[in-house]
């Protein structure tokens, strides 16, 4: 059952934002870092007080769907942090105030990613493996012609798109390795 758009938040609405999160790169970024995104706790947009009066069906709706979604209905995604209001008409209620993913595989798997982050590690892995005599590289200020904001990767996922200063410089210098030989 589908609540009418109101701005609220919706499982539809995590999902996007998690999305985001996998195309700009930064769940891939974050991951070769080691940058602590995880627990990752997001904002819910919520009914005002003259919604939860006038359409409190609609808010009830919402919060069971809500709740659907997360890792309760689901077993995997995300959990909901509650707050109590206490409405002049309705009395004492309790409204999602927060949702968390406590874990990197729950965000992965609620946005069918689990494999191609599997397959990433297996490429950064061999990256590594392949240019261990480069690491040395990853803090170094010169990132070359590219300049120290380089992105080189051709889509999002590939493990080149995480050349950035803040990510993984060393794929970046192994790239630069290769074309000297």
């Amino acid at each position: 059952m589908s609540v009418k758009d109101h701005g609220w938040t919706t499982p539809a609405t995590i999902h996007a934002q998690l999305r985001r999160l996998w195309e700009s790169g930064q769940l891939l970024s974050a991951h070769i870092s080691g940058e602590a995104l995880f627990p990752l706790t997001l904002n819910v947009r919520q009914p005002g007080a003259a919604s939860l009066g006038e359409q409190f069906d609609e808010v009830r709706r919402w919060i069971r769907q809500l709740e659907e979604g997360s890792k309760a209905g689901k077993g995997y995604g995300y959990l909901i942090t509650w707050r109590d209001i206490n409405h002049r008409q309705l009395g004492r209620n309790r409204l999602p105030e927060k949702v968390v993913l406590a874990e990197e595989a729950d965000a992965l798997r609620l946005i069918s990613r689990s494999s191609e982050m599997r397959r990433f590690q297996q490429l950064a892995a061999a990256n590594v493996a392949c240019f261990s005599t480069i690491i040395c590289l990853a803090g170094a200020p010169d990132y070359g012609a590219a300049g120290a904001g380089a992105s080189v990767g051709t889509y999002p996922g590939d493990p080149a798109m995480v050349c950035r200063p803040s990510a993984a410089p060393v794929i970046y210098a192994a790239a630069r390795y290769r074309r000297r030989r």
